[in-house]
């Protein structure tokens, strides 16, 4: 190694930096190369020490300054501790006179506070003792009785109490205190019930005031001089009760005494009842007795008692007494008293103008108090004559209600009159407009109103329905007339049953002689028909109850009542604005009533809707009579119309669906000579005859003939409909099963015995079955030929009954294909 390197190898030592010169990095240090490198170490070791030395010395004086300075410091830092320590010395100090300082004010302030509590304690031990006094003073006052001193002392001594700081000296005198108050509060109650008296006897309840009373008093005080006594008046033992708090109290004690004493005597069922009232000296006398008061009479008495309270009661007592006593008496008053005296009957209704002006006198009496139940009192005054008509209304209901109550369900047969107009037919019942309702309104236009919609307006338990509001008339659809053509697949239940095309009554004569002519024609013969070129009486007798003449006798009171009280109105009211309105509205209301509850009573009395479809119409007869014998008089007698229709289309409503439900089981006849179904279609027509022949007997003793054929007839033409409607559906019909189907259409034409009219001897089925002729020429055509048919087309009345496609699906379904087949359908459609 060279000196270069060893000096870079030095100098990098000395500085204390790594070596970063690439001589040294790629030089080779080896044991030889130690010495030198050693070599130069010491000389870069000698030449700082030299360096060192050679700054020294230009720097030594500095040092000798820097010496003497730090020994100035050192003098300085010495001072310091010395003044710190005569600093400290001299707080000690300070805060031993500040000790003493304090010692010196706590015990000025524990002088202070000594000075004050004896001038406190003289202050309560003179107050307790002036308490005390004056505690002396209030006995001695309430011992002598003047009351109103020791009520004026009650409220100051209860404020002086309340500042004594002693608690046991203050609990001590507030006991004494409280007893004392409450003495005198007691005292003054005495005296108050003293004065204000209600007392009750054998025969009477007597109210007195007594402003001042003398003969207690010497009976109290004697002629002792000891006792002086000071008199006080009701108004200042008042006034002393309000001033000890005890006001409402003692008034509440009073009112409820008063109230105690007269409310049991003002029940209507109470033994004892309050007569009459007579102020006799400074004191009323109510009289009792065993008998009942007239309204009026109790009136009076109530009157006197409340203005006696008013003129002579204390002022401060009046108010309270009078408002207590009318709010207990009034609701009372009305309820046993008022509501009852209302007259029902119109002999008695003058008595409303005495009974309003007797309760005006009343309420003038008890204007000032202002009890609460005064408005009661004057809403039931100037509605007196609304309550007349509500009560009479009342009245009205309940006899409908009773004629059902005390109905037996015993009938009774009436007669009904009809005139037949000219060019009528005998058998055809076509009355005049005033009774349409008898048989052209009833007619098949019910048989096309749906079981669903008859149940939902007549059995229906909404209230609108079951008043009959919204009884429309359903069945007022559209007919069809038989000659219109029917699709081949019935779509519905109704088109089956032939509600909706059974066809109209003959519209005219001529029409009804083209008709009998075509049939006679083709040896269907109806009963014989004769021109009546009179008008003909025609007599009919039906069934009713005893309901119908109840509810008849109570709506001809009520008119009458009505038609007496617009005639005469001043031979019952003083004054005409009073009369009441609303009679006019009973009749209408009564017949609400009796559609709302009557189907339920006819069931419970085990009456048909048979029957109260007879009641109805007589109902409606009777008020028909009864208007037109009372002009001006309307009857709202629409509504029992339309709710008689519903009753009578719901009657037969549930009977079709019962023949419908019976039919169904035969499943359209099909296989009817097949066992078993032969055996089920067998029973199906027996059943359904042998329920029309039930209800026949059922409904005979109730309905007239006409009706009585005019239902049957109903139900039999849905059972013809069915029957040749399932005919008509069945595709292939053989002859075993066409015979089988002309001894059911037998069976089902036997039924016109029950159309024969009574004393004759030809049935008049015809007149009341739609579909009777359309179902016998069914019956020819089950049992016929192919040229027996076609003579019934081409000669016969065939073609009104049925159309082309029906007889062509018919001979379809009977006969079997060939050319005598193939040339009668040619000849039918032509």
């Amino acid at each position: 190694m060279d000196s270069t390197t060893s000096r870079t190898l030095a100098t990098a030592i000395r500085e204390g930096t790594f070596p970063d010169s690439d001589i040294i990095l790629t030089s080779d240090l080896s044991s030889s190369a130690i010495p030198t490198l050693i070599n130069s170490i010491r000389a870069a070791q000698s030449e700082l020490k030299t360096s060192v030395r050679d700054i020294s010395k230009t720097q030594a004086d500095d040092v000798d300054s820097w010496v003497a300075q730090a020994k100035k410091v050192q003098d300085d830092i010495a001072r310091c501790k010395q003044d710190a320590a005569e600093i400290v010395q001299e707080h000690e100090r300070i805060l031993a006179l500040r000790s003493t300082r304090n010692d010196i004010r706590s015990k000025v302030g524990l002088l202070r506070e000594e000075i004050s509590f004896n001038e406190t304690l003289e202050e309560q031990i003179r107050l307790i003792s002036e308490t005390s006094r004056s505690l002396s003073v209030l006995e001695h006052d309430i011992g002598q009785q003047h009351f109103v001193h020791a009520a004026r002392a009650v409220p100051k001594l209860r404020a002086t109490i309340s500042t004594i700081a002693s608690g046991e000296s203050r609990s001590l005198l507030s006991q004494v205190h409280s007893g004392l108050s409450r003495e005198l509060q007691k005292r003054l109650e005495a005296e108050l019930h003293a004065r204000c008296r209600v007392r009750r006897t054998d025969t009477a309840i007597m109210i007195t005031f007594i402003e001042t009373d003398n003969a207690t008093r010497a009976v109290q005080g004697g002629t002792d001089p000891g006792k002086s006594m000071q008199f006080i008046s009701l108004d200042d033992a008042l006034n002393s009760l309000e001033t000890l708090d005890a006001l409402d109290s003692a008034r509440s004690q009073i009112a409820k005494e008063a109230e105690n004493i007269l409310l049991p005597h003002l029940h209507a069922r109470s033994k004892l009842k309050i007569l009459k009232g007579d102020v006799q000296e400074h004191e009323l006398r109510l009289e009792l007795s065993y008998d009942s008061p007239a309204p009026l009479q109790l009136l009076q008495a109530l009157t006197d008692l409340f203005r006696y309270i008013g003129e002579n009661s204390p002022s401060k007592l009046k108010q309270h007494l009078l408002a207590h006593l009318a709010d207990q008496i009034i609701p009372l008053l009305i309820v046993n008293w008022l509501d009852p005296a209302i007259p029902v009957e119109l002999e008695r209704l003058h008595e409303l103008d005495d009974l309003q002006d007797q309760t005006s006198r009343l309420i003038a009496t008890l204007e000032q108090s202002s009890p609460k139940e005064l408005n009661s009192l004057e809403l039931w005054n100037n509605q007196l004559q609304e309550m007349w008509i509500a009560r009479r209304r009342t009245v009205s209901l309940d006899a409908v209600r009773n004629a059902f109550a005390k109905n037996t369900a015993a009938t009774r047969s009436v007669e009904r009159v009809e005139r037949l107009t000219a060019a009528t037919k005998q058998g055809q019942l076509k009355p005049d407009a005033a009774d349409d309702d008898w048989a052209q309104d009833w007619n098949d236009n019910e048989d096309r109103v749906s079981n669903d919609n008859v149940m939902s307006d007549v059995v229906s338990g909404e209230e609108s329905d079951a008043w009959g509001f919204d009884a429309d008339d359903q069945a007022n659809e559209a007919k069809e007339p038989a000659q219109d053509k029917k699709s081949a697949e019935v779509e519905d239940e109704g088109e089956a049953w032939g509600w909706a095309d059974e066809e109209d009554p003959p519209k005219s004569a001529i029409e009804l002689e083209k008709k009998i002519a075509v049939r006679e024609a083709n040896g269907l013969k109806d009963q014989q028909l004769q021109h009546s070129e009179q008008d003909t009486i025609l007599t009919e007798h039906y069934t009713i109850t005893d309901i119908p003449d109840s509810i008849l006798d109570q709506i001809s009171k009520d008119i009458s009542d009505l038609q007496i009280l617009q005639s005469s109105p001043e031979a019952y009211f003083k004054d005409s604005n009073r009369v009441p309105t609303g009679l006019q509205s009973f009749p209408t209301l009564v017949l609400a009533m009796f559609r709302a509850i009557s189907q339920n009573h006819y069931q419970t009395l085990g009456l048909s809707n048979m029957n109260l479809y007879n009641d109805s119409l007589y109902l409606i007869d009777r008020l028909d009579t009864l208007t037109t014998a009372n002009v001006g008089i309307t009857i709202d007698t629409q509504s029992v119309q339309k709710f008689a229709r519903s009753v009578y289309t719901a009657e037969l409503s549930i009977q079709r669906t019962i023949v419908h439900d019976l039919l169904d089981s035969a499943q359209g006849f099909v296989s009817c000579t097949k066992p078993p179904y032969a055996a089920v279609c067998d029973n199906a027509i027996s059943s359904v005859t042998d329920h029309l022949r039930s209800m026949y007997t059922q409904w005979q003793p109730i309905l007239s003939p006409s009706h009585l054929h005019q239902a049957i007839g109903n139900l039999l033409n849905g059972v013809m409909n069915k029957i040749i409607q399932d005919i008509q559906d069945m595709d292939d019909i053989s002859e075993l099963e066409s015979q089988k189907l002309v001894s059911f259409c037998e069976r089902v034409s036997a039924l016109q015995d029950l159309f024969v009219p009574q004393g004759g001897t030809t049935s008049q089925i015809a007149f009341h079955v739609a579909s009777y002729f359309r179902f016998g020429y069914l019956q020819e055509i089950l049992g016929g030929t192919l040229l027996h048919i076609k003579e019934l087309w081409e000669e016969g009345g065939l073609s009104t009954e049925f159309d082309k496609e029906e007889v062509v699906d018919l001979i379809k379904a009977l006969f079997a294909e060939s050319n005598h087949r193939r040339n009668a359908i040619y000849a039918i459609r032509g």
